[in-house]
């Protein structure tokens, strides 16, 4: 098994911290056969804070199928069952946990290679600090930065540390002078 594409998303909900972690799996047996192992087929380490993650694997049509991640030890760490089969199969992760002191530290690891990582971060405004992965840029328009890291070894560790908060008068200043204007469509057209 391999990770072609991890991509965090890492957003300051107030004294909250929501993370989605998603994986894009891809198991490339050959021949083609599906992976399973009575002791787990996914394994993953979320911060040791969370009391218990969500998943969901998306299976055929894209359906997502809800998963319940089994603890295992150390803390943070927890397994997935799913058969994986041969190709691509996407794996979501969702955690929320305290943002105590306006400060977290994600640490996320799988033991799998990863081709290439992405984390994302919202609002920009949020100091970020890592060593495993590089700034590439600001999109202002949504107010993300995004980071990013390549070819990493099975059970390399990503880390990052979120300090400050997000400016709340400037979401509350804006939702009174917007409006919503509905309009029709194409399904009521």
């Amino acid at each position: 098994l391999r990770i072609s594409l991890l991509r965090v998303l890492v957003g300051d909900a107030g004294d909250k911290v929501r993370v989605q972690e998603q994986f894009q799996v891809q198991n490339q047996s050959q021949p083609p056969r599906t992976y399973s192992d009575p002791k787990g087929t996914f394994h993953l380490r979320v911060p040791a804070d969370v009391s218990k993650p969500q998943a969901a694997v998306t299976g055929l049509l894209g359906m997502q199928l809800p998963q319940t991640p089994d603890p295992a030890k150390p803390a943070g760490e927890f397994t997935l069952y799913y058969p994986l089969q041969p190709g691509e199969t996407p794996v979501t992760v969702n955690y929320e946990t305290d943002y105590a002191n306006d400060q977290f530290a994600l640490s996320s690891q799988v033991p799998y290679p990863v081709d290439r990582a992405q984390v994302y971060v919202m609002p920009a405004t949020l100091n970020v600090v890592s060593g495993s992965l590089r700034p590439v840029g600001l999109d202002t328009a949504n107010n993300v930065q995004e980071l990013e890291a390549s070819n990493l070894r099975p059970g390399a560790e990503l880390r990052v540390s979120l300090s400050g908060n997000a400016p709340a008068s400037a979401e509350s200043s804006n939702a009174s002078e917007d409006t919503v204007k509905v309009e029709p469509n194409a399904m009521t057209r």
